[in-house]
């Protein structure tokens, strides 16, 4: 059996002592230059912050504007849905500055009722299937398409027994928008 040879250009327990000082000195720089960092990131996003503030409302930042523009622009789509006709799961309207309408969601199973202890052990079979075909995953890699693509084969397999352990698929319409690009504005 080989061992491995241990060598140290320490000899006494001052030359220990002053290796010791040395990585506290390490550690501390380290933890003086890391809070230093932090402080001035800190003010940075405190000047970002001002930045994002608009001009002429009291307290609105950038995202709250986007978000009530975005709030209203999904309601006039749902307002508005028979405007929005097209073929396929995609009724959508390209315009000057960007492209709404609706869209077929992503299926999602969803309970219809209370899951009863039978209806778990019934259920064990069903997500075996989901898994085997990938609808299960610790880190999800499919993209909508393949989604979509691989839900016509299995919603006819599994449709049967998703009612059996109370699950039903859902997949709804839902309104969406997306702006155009638009050139980023020089930041000073």
């Amino acid at each position: 059996m080989r061992t491995k040879k241990i060598e140290t250009t320490l000899h006494s327990h001052e030359d220990a002592d002053q290796v010791l000082l040395e990585i506290g000195r390490l550690d501390a720089r380290k933890l003086a230059v890391e809070s230093w960092a932090t402080e001035r990131v800190a003010r940075v996003h405190e000047e970002a912050k001002s930045r994002l503030l608009l001009d002429g409302a009291a307290g609105e930042t950038v995202d709250t504007r986007r978000a009530a523009l975005a709030a209203n622009l999904l309601a006039y789509v749902e307002l508005h849905a028979a405007e929005f006709t097209g073929d396929g799961g995609r009724r959508s309207v390209k315009l000057a500055h960007g492209e709404l309408g609706y869209r077929l969601g992503t299926p999602k199973v969803d309970t219809v009722g209370r899951i009863t202890q039978k209806a778990l052990l019934t259920m064990a079979p069903v997500l075996a299937k989901l898994r085997q075909y990938g609808w299960i995953k610790e880190e999800p890699t499919l993209s909508k398409q393949q989604i979509l693509n691989e839900w016509a084969a299995l919603r006819e397999q599994t449709a049967a027994r998703l009612p059996e352990v109370n699950l039903t698929v859902v997949q709804d319409d839902e309104p969406w928008f997306e702006p155009a690009r638009v050139e980023l504005p020089a930041v000073e």
